[in-house]
């Protein structure tokens, strides 16, 4: 879904009840006047909008080579005032979700998806080889409500080439074990950077899976299906959090069968922070990170890892999380 509503004014008249198809028009991409919600005060003439309370919602409207009196062609807020609007850096094309940005036609392979301060009610099926950044004052928030479909994670990612940057990712673990499960037969180039994992909710489901990033990994669930591994993980400058006694991921990072570097994280779990398995695909570097949970499992290394450095982390014990009665 691109355009949910718009509010439209004259640039160079004022019009009070009519408007002229001879004008020329600029997009408000929100409630252009003052008071909202309800009806603005369409007499404030400072504002260079028309607009009314009724069409305060309005993303995706894509305007170019028009010549107006204000310079600007449009202006954009999202769903409510809480949400938040995703732009195409590439084709400029502005968005009501992450994954209506993912899933359009003109998003290619390459292109770097902004998502802007605010809160995304969504799970995110990544299929295109894209970048998905957040940019604003504050990290964008991800937090699912709604009925979980297809793998129980925030952001499924199927395809190589995947970045994930600087999102605040809200894990209702009564419904979900991940904020990002990349598995595919076919994933390399794979970064997870600059992110916040929050968990929450009273923990349901497989243990096993229950891993903030889960990347061609064979817990309770088989997700490890890449044809000759994973090539290229990248994991740094995230923080992984839990809340309460029990609410904490099993791992913050879980990959099997890949090339690993993860520096510069702060991970807070139970079992696992880093949890390296089978590694076939060059060299593994762990560095400067701050573990508080369980550490780093290196287990059954193939001939094809190269070298596996571990330096330069911090490693504090953290007793006050539950461990579940059965793993």
């Amino acid at each position: 879904m691109k355009a949910l509503a718009s509010s439209w004014r004259a640039s160079t008249t004022r019009w009070p009840t009519t408007r002229s198809a001879a004008a020329t028009w600029a997009s408000s991409a929100r409630p252009a006047h003052t008071p909202y919600p309800g009806d603005g005060n369409q007499n404030d003439v400072v504002d260079t909008y028309f607009g009314r309370g009724n069409s305060p919602v309005s993303c995706g409207i894509t305007l170019s080579g028009n010549t107006l009196a204000n310079t600007v062609n449009t202006r954009d807020v999202g769903n409510s005032a809480q949400e938040g609007i995703v732009t195409n850096t590439t084709t400029n094309e502005t968005f009501c979700s992450i994954q209506a940005a993912v899933s359009d036609a003109q998003t290619l392979a390459g292109h770097t998806l902004e998502a802007s301060s605010g809160t995304y009610d969504e799970q995110v099926q990544v299929t295109k080889g894209v970048t998905i950044k957040g940019v604003g004052m504050t990290q964008p928030v991800v937090n699912f409500t709604g009925t979980v479909t297809g793998k129980p994670t925030l952001f499924d990612v199927s395809v190589d080439g995947v970045t994930i940057e600087n999102i605040h990712f809200n894990v209702d673990l009564s419904k979900l074990r991940s904020a990002v499960i990349a598995s595919g037969t076919g994933i390399d180039n794979i970064t997870v950077k600059d992110n916040l994992i929050d968990a929450y909710g009273t923990p349901a489901g497989s243990y096993g899976d229950r891993n903030a990033v889960s990347i061609n990994y064979g817990g309770s669930t088989n997700y490890r299906v890449a044809t000759g591994g994973v090539n290229s993980v990248t994991f740094t400058g995230n923080t992984v959090n839990g809340s309460g006694p029990g609410s904490y991921f099993r791992s913050g990072i879980s990959l099997d069968e890949g090339g690993l570097t993860a520096t510069g994280n702060t991970l807070t779990t139970i079992n696992h922070d880093v949890l390296l398995r089978f590694a076939s695909n060059g060299a593994n570097t762990i560095s400067n990170n701050n573990f508080n949970g369980g550490g780093v499992e290196l287990a059954d290394q193939n001939a094809g890892s190269g070298t596996i450095t571990v330096s330069g982390s911090t490693f504090t014990v953290q007793e006050r999380r539950a461990l579940p009665s059965c793993v």
